[in-house]
Order: C-alpha cells, then structure tokens, then sequence
C-alpha cells in the first residue's frame, strides 16, 4: 500500500519507538524482554521488537508496536573500534569546534569565529604531532638510540631506523581511522532553506524552519575540506619525523643533512599554514560559487587545497627517504666527543645528553606551538563570545545560558591538548620502565617529558585537593540533603516513605548528581592549571643551544615550584608521583583496549566518551571516527516515516496498515538523536508524533555547550511545533542528565506548593503538581520522578533494592502515564 491509499487516522495501531543513550543499552533492556528479533536496520543501526523463546515477533500489546533503535555499534561494534581509545584527545578537539557559537551577521564575530577555529585546527594538527613525537620517543629515541648503546654506537643507525617503524605505523593508524566511513549513509532530509544567521527564534515567534545548524544538510555531510585536511596532518607528522631522522647528522656539521632538516622544517611550517588558513571549517562545509571577488578566491583556495596537501605529503615522504639513506650511511659512535654518557647527565643537570639529537628541541617546538595555540584560543572564543553575547530584552534565561561564559570551546580544546600530552608522555614512561627492567644500562625520556611528569604530579595534588573540598561539602550538607530526600519521599503524609538508611543513601546521590553543576569550575581549574604549568614548564625549558643541549632558565620564585627538573641526586616526589599516574594512565588504557577487544559489554563502557562527541562530523581534526549522526538520525527519521507510512521511496514497501501514530522515547545522548530527527519531519508527519526524553542532558549539556546547535530556541520550536506533545522524565539521582522544559524549580517543603517556571510560559512561576500515588512532581512538561520508586516503609507491598540513577526509566509505574500524555490524538490536523 503507499501513502495516498493509506488511512492512518483509522487505524489503533500505534508504535513506542525507543532509542537508547551512552553505552549502547542491549535491546533486551531497552525492551525489558529477554529475547528479542531484530526486524529492521543493517548490522549498524538495528531495529528490535521483542520475541517469543522461538525467536517469532510478538503480536502488538493492545494496539501498541514497541519498538528499539540501537545505534549503539556505530561507537563500539568491533573490536578495532576498541583502539579509539588512543585518539580521544583527537575527539575532544574536534568537538570543541560545535562549542562555538553562532557569529551571526556580526563582522567581528566572524572573525573571532575564524580565529578561533584556526587555532583549533592547529591544536588538532599538534596533538597528531604530540602523539606522533611520543611515537617517536620510544621507537627512535628509547629504543634505537639509547637501547642500542650497549655496542658503543656499532649498527646503531640501523636499529634508529627500525625505531622509525613505529611512529610511521601510528601514523599509518590515525590515517586508517580518518578514512572510515559508514556506509549507506545519507542525509535526513533536504535543505531548501535560505540562511537563518542572527535569528532569534523563540516561543510565539517561530519559523517553520528549525533554528539550529542541525536542520541543515551539509551538517551531516560534513567539511568537503576533510580529505586535504588529512593529507596535511600526514605531511606535517611526516615532516615531523624527518626533522628527527636528520638531526644526527645534522648536529655533527654535515651540510647535507642540516640543508634536509630545513626543508623537512619549512615545510612542516608551511603543512601548518595551510591547516590555519584552510578556511573556518562551518563555512567551508557550505562553499559555494559567489557574485563577488572574495568568493571566488575563497573556492579556488578550497579547490586547490587537495593539490597542495597532496604535493606536500609526497615532497614529505620524499624527504624521510632521503633522511633514511642520510641515517643509514652514518658510522659515527653515538656517544659523541668522547664523553661517558653517565658523566656527562651528571654535568648537564636535567638535559639528558645520551637522548637522540634533536628530541629536546622537537618536543619543544611542539609544546610552544600548542601553548600560543591555546592562548590565542581563549583570546579569540573570548572576543566571539563578548559579541555573540545577548543582552537586554534579548538576553538568553540563566538556566539555558552558555557554559563557562561561552568560553567552552577553549576549555575542551585545553583539556584535549593536555590529556593528549599525557597519553604520549603515558606511553614514554610506560616503555621506559619496562626497558628498564632489563636493560643493562638504564634509559631516561627527554627531560622535557621529565617536566610533564611533574605538571601530572602536580595536577594530581590538584584534584585530589578538590576530592577532598567535595567531600568535606557533603559533610556538611548531608543534613541538608537528607531533609530534602524526606521532604520528596513524604508527598503529602506525615512521614517519608522510605526507611531513614536510603533517605541517607538517596542524599549521597543527589548530592553527587548535582556535582554535574561545577563542571565548568572543574574545568576551568585544569584549563588553567594546565596552562600555567605548560608556561612553567617551556619557560624553564627555555635554553641557549649548544648542540642537543639546554641550560634552563630559572623562573621567579615561587613560580619555579611549577616546574622543576629531574634530581640527579634523588628521586623527586612531584616527578615520582605523575610517573607513577603516567604509567598507571597507560596501563589502564591497554587493559581497558584488551578487554574491549574480546567483549562487546566492555567495548560499550569504555565507548561512553565516543558516545557524546563522534556525533560530531570530522571538522578541525581528520583523524576521529566518522560521525555516527550521519546514521543515526537519518535512520530515525526514515523509520519515522516509514510506521507512518508517508515515507517516499518507492523501492521500500510500506507497513500495511501503516500506523496511525508514532512516540518516540529517547534516553540520554538518544534524546539529540531524536531532536534532530524530529527537526526533519514534515507538518503532515509531526501531528502525528509524539516525545518522551529521559535522563537528558538537552538541557544540562547540550543546550549549554553547544549553543549553534542545541539552543532554547531548538526546544521552543520543537514544543510549538509539536503542539506541547513532549514530557521529560528525570530524577534528582541522576548524576548525568535533569530537567529540560521547566527550571528555577523551589524546594518541596512540608506545607507549601512547589513552583518552577517552564517553557510554555517562562513570564512567571507555576505551582507544580505531587501525584500522591507515586510521587511524581509535575513541573508543567518535565517530571521528576522517585528514586528508589516508593513503597510502604515495611517493604512488604514492593522492594526497594537500588538506586536506579541515570537507567531504566521504562521500568518506573509512571511510564506509561507519560507516554499515554503524548500520544497524539486520532485524527488530529496538522500545524503549519
């Protein structure tokens, strides 16, 4: 049957369709059945229903077709997608790239959009670099120089180029991981709509159109600039590696090599330039043929940028060939001057003489890099968001307002670059320590590295400090905390439902949930932090140069505490502990990947931190995984259609009868997920679906972090549009997500009617509503539901076992209360 002959409004079928959040939930939970069958999708994106012990579908339940998306193997479906875990700093980057807002129509803005972004292509291009330099580290240095020493240098370039192998086999990898795609991917829908820059869309005063970048096609395409933005990493890291490979002979005078290390260093600097000036990677996804001059330079520059990063990465290669025969050639004892290397690390201080020439400087480079790179960051995300900033009648509500005065994007960006640097220093020390078991001479990493062992010790004191704030918080708040645990628990009596040992435990996890609200202090202290020490740490680097070796620069006491070199006398505290945090740090990454490899249940836990940010497209770092949203919402929304039975492909057979209504439940990250698929429907499709969210961070995290994309006036829209058929469950134990569609919400209090103000009518304060059965606090659209559920304090009637937190909404007794509220009405007209 196809649409026109289709009578949906007379039909009682309905479909429940549930997609689930971070962690890739089984189907078997989000359907609370044990056996299901999977009766739509491909192996990625699967559609399940539930099944009897045969494996035969169930009938409908009193009209209604319960159904699940898992989409949760696009993150964690294999076990290669276990090695992610490596290039999380690569993710974090890149997704700081959506934290920023929209520039509008504003030139500056523009402009400090431009800047930023910049910098965040060259934080990208320098994290490949870090880990590609750490690569080296070990392969080069720890291995084929200062392993090797036992044969006074005999064979010893051979053994550098073998080293060699494992920097070009991670860059082999990075490069594997940017060339994945999803298949049969496709956009939601079609775009015909003109530029919405500046709008200020909100409740009452909507467009048909959705005002977010995610109602917009080339979202989902991705940057076209991708491919050359590959290429370009490549050369630079490749570029990178030659520098290294020639500085043996270089530092001993030969002209030869000193003339290939500076080309591999000119054009490492010109890779560099190219990434900064590739363009603003959000424009660059939509660029077309202009009217004007500036445009059609702006496309030619995009057109013949493949070219020169193809160009660049063959001279690159062409280069480390010629340093490879340079290297090989070399028959000079590696333990240069005559000089033992013991005696000479006792003379030298902190630098480390017997490192491979050039290592030092190298790590260096690239540190510095990253540091300007940084504060140039923060410089121009704190000129974007002073002019993006609403002020007046138009000024954005406190409770949807942008993280960290929309100074976000820096702040992941600092926290990508330096759990970047700590991966690569992890690695280093990791392979140092074991060498060092049994070696018969002992290898140190270059002292640099020594610097960032003693920021990570530092840093650890750090948040350790802030644990024990936190707890010493709780403490003191307990009381208040299990006053309001009570307050919730009693909905009316005289006294709580629950006995007095979980009022205790249900504080503990409201009070740990409401941890998620500091975030951005938390954030801004290792921002911070981070950045003084790297300051600290390059500034005592800072040398005159004598060959491969540096005389630090002391800082100002008591600035010199932020970065002290290795004694050589003893061990130092600060440099034991972040080794000891290093080498935990890397041992914790390769149990976590072996155990992913063999087990899909670990493979989705340690997938969370993919999860929330690969749904982000490929922008300012080549290398993540491709964008899942490229899937996912194009899936959701053709299942949509297809139960609705208004979906226009005539190679696809439709439903007969088509359902008359759909509800779509999303949990957690599922909850953008529907979002944008919701922003795609048409008028005729939105009449006839409703929306339930659970445990979503919309409001939380998403609205807040990624302001261009997620913003109030994206959840107006959706509620105007959708006729007010969204609820949003939530629970004050969840240490993940919260309220959506309400805020500002009063304390309950015996006696007195909570309020809260909610999105259909923020003027002023609504008294919510205590459902006295369950307990349930109706805050307009959002619900706030019990947890534990309650029941009579002798626990006869039911059990009180756990606290379910952030899971199993689907299981509470108000669940079918709320889906049965957003169940569109039969025959309803749609709203244009």
């Amino acid at each position: 049957m196809r649409p026109d002959d289709a009578d949906p409004g007379q039909n009682p079928l309905w479909v429940e369709l549930r997609v689930h959040g971070v962690s890739g939930s089984p189907p078997e939970s989000m359907l609370l059945s044990a056996h299901v069958v999977q009766v739509g999708g491909d192996e990625k994106g699967r559609f399940f229903r539930r099944a009897s012990p045969q494996g035969e579908e169930l009938p409908p339940d009193h009209g209604r077709i319960l159904e699940a998306y898992h989409w949760g193997r696009f993150t964690s479906g294999t076990w290669r997608q276990a090695l992610w875990l490596l290039i999380i700093p690569f993710g974090i980057v890149n997704a700081a790239q959506f934290m920023l807002p929209r520039p509008g129509a504003d030139r500056w803005a523009r402009r400090w959009h431009a800047v930023a972004g910049a910098m965040l292509r060259t934080l990208g291009v320098g994290l490949t670099c870090l880990l590609i330099y750490s690569s080296a580290v070990v392969g080069m240095d720890l291995l084929g120089w200062q392993w090797a020493r036992a044969g006074q240098g005999q064979g010893r370039q051979w053994w550098l180029l073998v080293g060699l192998l494992l920097p070009l086999g991670a860059l082999t990898l990075f490069s594997l991981f940017g060339r994945a795609t999803l298949s049969a991917g496709q956009n939601p829908g079609e775009d015909t709509r003109s530029d919405r820059e500046g709008s200020t869309t909100l409740l009452g005063r909507v467009q048909d159109h959705p005002p977010t970048e995610l109602g917009r096609s080339a979202f989902f395409t991705g940057d076209p600039d991708a491919p050359a933005l590959r290429r370009l990493h490549a050369c630079a890291a490749v570029a990178l590696l030659t520098v290294l490979c020639f500085s043996p002979a270089a530092d001993r005078g030969e002209s030869a090599a000193e003339v290939g290390r500076w080309l591999a260093l000119i054009l490492l600097g010109a890779a560099l330039s190219m990434i900064v000036l590739l363009g603003d990677p959000e424009r660059s996804s939509t660029v077309t043929t202009g009217s004007t001059g500036w445009d059609r330079r702006v496309e030619r520059w995009h057109r013949l940028a493949p070219v020169l990063a193809a160009v660049g990465i063959i001279s690159a290669l062409t280069l480390l060939a010629w340093a490879a025969v340079t290297q090989a050639g070399q028959s000079v004892s590696m333990v240069t001057r005559g000089v033992d290397c013991a005696a000479a690390q006792e003379s030298a201080g902190p630098v480390s003489v017997c490192s491979m020439p050039g290592i030092d400087s190298v790590g260096f480079g690239l540190l510095a890099t990253c540091v300007v790179a940084l504060v140039l960051l923060f410089v121009g995300v704190g000129g974007l968001a002073r002019r993006t900033r609403r002020t007046g009648p138009d000024a954005v509500l406190s409770a949807f307002s942008r993280f960290a005065m929309g100074m976000t994007a820096a702040l992941a960006g600092s926290v990508g670059t330096f759990l970047g640097v700590g991966f690569g220093a992890a690695f280093s020390f990791a392979v140092q320590a074991a060498i060092n078991l049994v070696a018969v001479e002992a290898v140190a990493i270059p002292a640099l590295l020594q610097r960032v062992a003693y920021a990570w010790g530092l840093t650890t004191v750090l948040m350790l400090v802030i644990v024990v704030v936190g707890g010493i918080g709780y403490l003191v708040r307990r009381a208040e905390f299990v006053d309001r645990a009570a307050e919730a628990f009693r909905f009316g009596r005289a006294a709580p439902r629950l006995p007095a040992a979980w009022l205790r435990r249900v504080a503990r996890a409201m009070y740990l949930a409401r941890a998620k609200n500091h975030l951005q202090l938390l954030f801004w202290v290792f921002a911070g932090f981070g950045i003084l020490l790297s300051l600290a740490a390059g500034i005592e680097h800072c040398s005159v140069t004598s060959g491969s070796r540096c005389v630090p620069i002391s800082l100002w006491q008591p600035l010199g505490v932020l970065s002290e070199p290795a004694n050589p006398d003893g061990v130092s505290p600060m440099i034991w502990l972040g080794t000891l945090v290093l080498v935990s740090l890397s041992a914790l990454l390769v149990f976590l990947g072996r155990g992913a490899i063999g087990s899909e249940s670990v493979r989705r836990g340690v997938s969370v931190i993919w999860d929330v940010i690969a749904f982000w497209p490929r922008s300012v770092h080549p290398f993540v995984p491709p964008p899942y949203s490229q899937r996912a919402v194009a899936d959701l929304r053709r299942r949509i259609s297809w139960h609705l039975g208004t979906l226009r492909d005539p190679d696809v057979p439709l439903p007969d009868p088509p359902a008359s209504r759909v509800v779509v439940a999303a949990h957690s990250q599922g909850s953008l997920i529907a979002v944008a698929a919701l922003l795609w429907l048409t008028p005729e499709e939105r009449a006839r679906v409703g929306l339930v969210t659970f445990g979503s961070q919309l409001r939380q995290q998403f609205v807040r972090a990624f302001p261009a994309h997620v913003d109030i006036s994206v959840l107006a829209w959706l509620w105007s549009r959708y006729d007010g058929r969204w609820r949003n469950l939530y629970r004050d134990t969840d240490a993940i997500a919260g309220p959506v569609l309400s805020w500002d919400h009063s304390a309950e209090r015996h006696g007195q009617q909570p309020q809260s103000r909610r999105i259909n009518g923020w003027d002023h304060a609504y008294d919510d509503e205590i459902d006295e059965a369950s307990g349930r606090r109706c805050c307009g659209p959002d619900w706030r539901l019990l947890d534990p559920t309650p029941s009579d304090i002798a626990q006869m009637t039911s059990a009180v076992t756990t606290l379910r937190g952030h899971g199993d909404y689907p299981a509470d007794p108000d669940w079918a209360t709320v889906v049965a509220e957003v169940l569109p009405p039969l025959g309803v007209s749609p709203r244009v």
